[in-house]
């Protein structure tokens, strides 16, 4: 979608509202019909009967095993939160789904091999986990924005039709966070000097790690994306943390995300969601950089 932006800016805008739009109703569509099914309501329950650390282990690996990107998590996420999903678990499906998938780590594995392929990947399990329970020890127990909770009111779907009329009015909620982000990706795509980026070929430092992950936050990408461009750049030369602990921020936290989460939960505990990952992923690509 760069290729459009450079030479078309407006395009960019228009397709980056309809793909996200798209994204959004096909991710309130399933989370709020699936969960109707025999199936989904026995594994939503036992997610919601899950405490503890046991409710972040099972999110992780629910997450890792249904993988979407950053932004169409959040519709999935509030429909846990819906159904009852404890605060901190839901956190940790939250965390899981962009980070890893099946897709990203069979390109783990075939560009970096089977070492680095399994601690990426045990590396974003444990970061979910983690980051879902001290989540947890804030003890927030309203988690949604009441705007949000007056939208998911009326959403107790039983049929197609009525998922369908659900997601578009969740669509409605979520529509003026989505043009923005839309003008934020004009702005960064064709105004944003690349050579921003470029600190991420510097010397190697330690001190990059905070700073790639705050750049990583900043940007929306998919781990399948992302995967060869890391690969790129330790190619080149740069240390595997600052590449990998860019490569997660990236993934799990993005300026889109963020703002499609304003929409559903408190501020409070966004904050506390933003700056926890933050802390984790800079923490992994210290352990990464001496590895």
């Amino acid at each position: 979608m760069a290729e459009i932006a450079s030479n078309n800016p407006v395009l960019y805008f228009f397709g980056f509202i309809v793909i996200m739009s798209a994204l959004v109703m096909l991710s309130s569509y399933l989370s709020l019909y699936v969960r109707t099914k025999p199936a989904m309501e026995k594994a939503v329950a036992r997610l919601g009967r899950a405490k503890g650390i046991v409710g972040n282990v099972a999110a992780s690996i629910i997450g890792m095993l249904t993988p979407f990107c950053s932004c169409t998590t959040v519709p999935i996420f509030a429909g846990l939160l819906n159904a009852g999903v404890e605060t901190g678990t839901a956190m940790s499906f939250l965390i899981a789904s962009p980070s890893i998938g099946i897709a990203s780590m069979i390109l783990l594995l075939t560009l970096f091999g089977y070492k680095t392929a399994i601690a990426y990947t045990v590396a974003s399990i444990l970061v979910a986990i983690i980051g879902g329970y001290i989540i947890r020890m804030f003890h927030v127990t309203e988690p949604l924005r009441r705007s949000f909770v007056y939208i998911s009111e009326e959403v107790g779907p039983q049929t197609h039709r009525q998922a369908l009329t659900a997601s578009w009015h969740m669509l409605q909620h979520f529509l003026p966070v989505i043009i923005l982000c839309a003008l934020i990706g004009v702005v960064i795509e064709n105004y944003i000097p690349t050579s921003l980026l470029s600190v991420l070929t510097g010397h190697n430092s330690v001190w990059m790690i905070p700073i790639v992950v705050i750049i990583g936050a900043a940007i929306y990408a998919d781990m399948i994306v992302l995967i060869p461009i890391g690969f790129a750049l330790i190619e080149k030369g740069v240390n595997q943390g600052i590449v990998l602990a860019f490569m997660l921020a990236a993934a799990g936290i993005s300026v889109p995300s963020v703002l499609l989460l304003s929409k559903v939960i408190r501020p409070r505990l966004l904050i506390y969601f933003v700056c926890t990952l933050i802390l984790l992923y800079t923490l992994l690509g210290l352990v990464f950089y001496y590895i």
